[in-house]
């Protein structure tokens, strides 16, 4: 191992144009925010201007057998979990009565509000190393690559970073301390649709890994705290990607972002999460397929 440590170093370019982090090969002891920024530059593979080698992107992540388990379990209750808000109290008024809906919303309420006075999470910081995230990392395999422009001390200050396709859920974005600490050590909020971060128990888990509204008034708040942002800008119109031949990016109506972008100062990252699109099979019901067109921005 410590020879193929060695070989994969002798193999970086000298002069580097591109920089990658494989995640899922981070060593877990390295996975925590006391952790500097240096520590995990010695894992960072770099390639020269004509880019990472063909296919050296593909490796699998190792993951253990309880960390694949949790993922197999936890992946389809997250997303029941997204609905079950909307969909169980009708569902359990009909199957069960007045007392099995009042009886769910009971407890999902009373998990909610444990969760907010227990606070489980603690500090921002240290929300966004949550274990969850950190299978996903390796269930996923995923990989980062930037161009040196990004690699720290290049392009200091807050930076809005803007990613597409959103897919179902875009896994992609889920590696919360490298927006937070790759590109210069600064707390990245990502952002969501308000009315998800008004789900109970879902909603304390995003708020406290730093998640803010997808508004105006909001993204420019924690830019004037000197904190980067993130936005998965096509939305819920990314969430429709059903075209199997080709990636479809729904950014042309998103000028709201480039507008706050202008008005701060702030440098605009765009960022593509490939494989988003990929991961689920999306059935679109004809009717919901107006509501693509939402821009939640300002």
């Amino acid at each position: 191992v410590r020879h193929r440590k060695a070989q994969e170093f002798n193999n970086m370019a000298s002069t580097p144009e591109y920089y990658c982090l494989d995640f899922g090969a981070l060593p877990d002891e390295l996975y925590k925010p006391s952790v500097p920024l240096d520590e995990w530059q010695k894992y960072l593979k770099t390639a020269s201007k004509d880019g990472f080698a063909p296919g050296s992107s593909c490796s699998i992540a190792p993951i253990r057998l309880g960390e694949l388990l949790e993922r197999l379990i936890v992946y389809p209750l997250y997303m029941i979990m997204n609905a079950a808000p909307f969909l169980m109290p009708p569902l359990l008024w009909v199957t069960l009565g007045l007392r099995g809906c009042v009886s769910f919303i009971l407890v999902v309420a009373g998990v909610h509000c444990l969760c907010s006075f227990t606070n489980p999470l603690g500090t921002m910081r240290s929300a966004q190393y949550i274990f969850t995230e950190r299978h996903i990392q390796k269930y996923n395999s995923i990989k980062w690559v930037w161009p040196k422009t990004l690699q720290p001390p290049n392009t200091p200050g807050p930076k809005i970073f803007c990613t597409i396709p959103h897919g179902l859920a875009p896994v992609g974005i889920v590696a919360y301390p490298g927006w937070s600490k790759l590109f210069g050590d600064r707390l990245n909020r990502p952002t969501a649709a308000a009315v998800v971060l008004k789900l109970p128990v879902i909603g304390y888990f995003l708020r406290r890994i730093g998640y803010i509204e997808a508004s105006s008034s909001a993204i420019k708040k924690a830019l004037a705290k000197e904190e980067n942002v993130g936005v998965v800008l096509d939305g819920i119109a990314g969430m429709f990607q059903k075209e199997s031949r080709q990636e479809i990016g729904w950014v042309r109506e998103r000028k709201g972002i480039v507008k706050i972008a202008l008005t701060t100062g702030t440098p605009l990252v765009p960022v593509f999460g490939f494989g988003h699109s990929e991961l689920w099979r999306i059935v679109v019901d004809p009717t919901l397929e107006s509501v693509q067109h939402i821009c939640v921005y300002d």
